[in-house]
């Protein structure tokens, strides 16, 4: 699970050029050293990264080195299994902060989304005050000229002197 891969990235690996974060005895093999860094407002840039030794722990006390040396305990000396019940926690209070990392950042984004969406409603508004035309005003205009232009029509033919044809009917 900890070389799982999004869109053919190793979603550990921070910016890696490999393709997994860790390898087959469970070495970190990513290059934790820089963010992944996106915009979401004018002035903010939101890390949407996270690397394995952020999630998973670092060194010899990174969740697979405890779990390795629980599973060779457990072969070999029973009685030392207490002992990594307090690197196990301590590995486990390391990955909630990663959880509760990620949901803080979550929740920021959901929250630029949000603001981008009033801006962008916002906007259109503004620009469909600018460009857009009033209809029910429009189809009056419309509606008094053709008025204006059936009365000059009436007029004009009243005004004309009644031909030759006229006085025979």
């Amino acid at each position: 699970m900890a070389n799982t891969k999004v869109m053919g990235r190793p979603l550990f690996g921070g910016v890696t050029a490999g393709q997994n974060a860790y390898d087959p005895t469970g070495a970190y093999i990513g290059n934790g050293g820089a963010e992944v860094l996106r915009r979401v407002s004018d002035s903010e840039l939101l890390r949407v990264d996270l690397t394995g030794p952020e999630a998973f722990g670092a060194g010899s006390d990174d969740l697979f080195a405890v779990v390795g040396r629980i599973a060779t305990d457990l072969v070999a000396d029973p009685s030392a299994l207490q002992g990594h019940l307090e690197d196990l926690d301590a590995v486990f209070g390391t990955m909630q902060g990663a959880i509760a990392d990620i949901g803080a950042r979550a929740s920021r984004l959901e929250q630029a989304e949000q603001v981008n969406l009033d801006r962008q409603l916002t906007l259109r508004a503004q620009l469909g005050a600018a460009e857009d035309i009033d209809l029910p005003k429009t189809i009056m205009d419309v509606q008094m000229r053709q008025m204006g232009y059936e009365a000059a029509l009436a007029a004009t033919a009243k005004s004309i002197s009644p031909t030759l044809m006229d006085y025979l009917r």
